[in-house]
């Protein structure tokens, strides 16, 4: 048992590795490394005396710690991080941007956005942003917008990092586009 959940660990990692994944999807290559290392330890039988290195526990309380710092750098990320960016650039869009000027956004939703915008400020009444969805080709309504808020948990097209961002957080960014 103890080889079939460390090959299946080691596939797990592999698949992975061809998708540069992030986040939670590291879990379960944890999950399979601490499992292969407690059917190491677990004798086979009540009677049969466990053989077990001196290195198996250390391995598996590492296994078990790599996980907790997995899922503490996750919810960093993915959660706060995340957080962090729609709030900071729903801010810096209600108190900065000019009423001549528009944005859209990237890689997530307009409409969640544009949620955000009203629930923070109810008079909020321009336009919903558009939107460029990631792997699409460039709508015509955003050739003449003045920023983007954009995610990078998706690829970035190129025109997006011609000038540099205004705000930098861990899941995305706020970039002018003339510069």
């Amino acid at each position: 048992m103890t080889w079939v959940l460390l090959i299946g660990a080691a596939l797990f990692a592999g698949n992975m590795l061809a998708w540069n994944t992030i986040g939670y999807y590291n879990a379960p290559v944890w999950f399979l490394l601490t499992c292969a290392v407690a059917t190491a330890i677990k004798p086979s039988s009540k009677e049969a005396q466990p053989q077990t290195s001196r290195w198996a526990l250390p391995v598996m309380a590492g296994c078990l710690a790599a996980s907790a710092l997995l899922a503490a750098e996750t919810f960093r990320t993915d959660v706060f991080g995340r957080n962090q960016m729609v709030v900071e650039g729903r801010d810096w869009i209600l108190k900065n941007l000019q009423p001549d000027e528009n944005y859209f956004i990237y890689g997530f939703s307009n409409d969640e956005f544009q949620f955000y915008l009203t629930e923070k400020d109810p008079t909020w009444n321009r336009e919903t942003p558009p939107q460029w969805k990631s792997g699409q080709p460039r709508p015509p309504e955003t050739l003449n917008a003045d920023y983007v808020v954009a995610t990078n948990e998706v690829p970035l097209a190129p025109e997006l990092s011609k000038c540099p961002p205004i705000k930098v957080w861990t899941r995305g960014f706020l970039a002018p586009l003339k510069c």
